[in-house]
């Protein structure tokens, strides 16, 4: 959907047009991607949400950090976005790990998010709060791989594969 494979059947449309007319910097810039092989990086908090774009301010990582549950972890850390994190996240719960990775996928405003059981990890409260924000965010299209029914249940449109890998269109 960003561009990374070219060789497929059909076609990737991004507002009626094929995904191999766009840069695929800028369509990369506008695609939020949280994925099960992502992990934290010898940086800070910030850095690590924000993978070093400066265009994105510390207002924005504020609200990404509510909107990924992240906010009542950060509130703990004496330098907030500023503590430095071990690589791979070591010494971090796996579920705020799992958190961090929401929110640097939520940071820009994507108008793309492609994600995978991003509520792996999470509590079931925060779980629920975490597919409110993602079935409530406008201007962006959300693909979220998952085998969760219950988000399944909720969203406009399902695309399933079985073992096979036939594709199969819920609506």
């Amino acid at each position: 959907m960003t561009g990374s494979y070219t060789d497929f059947k059909g076609a990737v449309l991004v507002d009626d047009i094929p995904v191999g007319n766009y840069q695929l910097d800028s369509l990369r810039a506008q695609t939020g991607v949280l994925l099960g092989q992502q992990d934290i990086f010898n940086g800070t908090l910030l850095e690590n949400i924000t993978l070093g774009n400066e265009q994105i301010g510390l207002e924005a990582v504020r609200k990404c950090a509510i909107q990924s549950g992240l906010q009542d972890f950060v509130a703990t850390l004496k330098d907030g976005f500023d503590t430095p994190l071990d690589p791979t996240g070591r010494r971090l719960p796996r579920s705020v790990a799992q958190k961090i990775l929401m929110a640097r996928a939520l940071a820009g405003q994507p108008r793309l998010l492609l994600l995978e059981e991003p509520w792996m990890n999470v509590k079931d409260q925060q779980r629920q709060e975490l597919i409110n924000t993602l079935l409530g965010l406008s201007d962006t299209t959300v693909v979220v791989v998952t085998n969760d029914q219950e988000y399944a249940d909720r969203c406009d449109k399902v695309f399933v594969l079985d073992e096979n890998g036939t594709l199969a269109i819920n609506n």
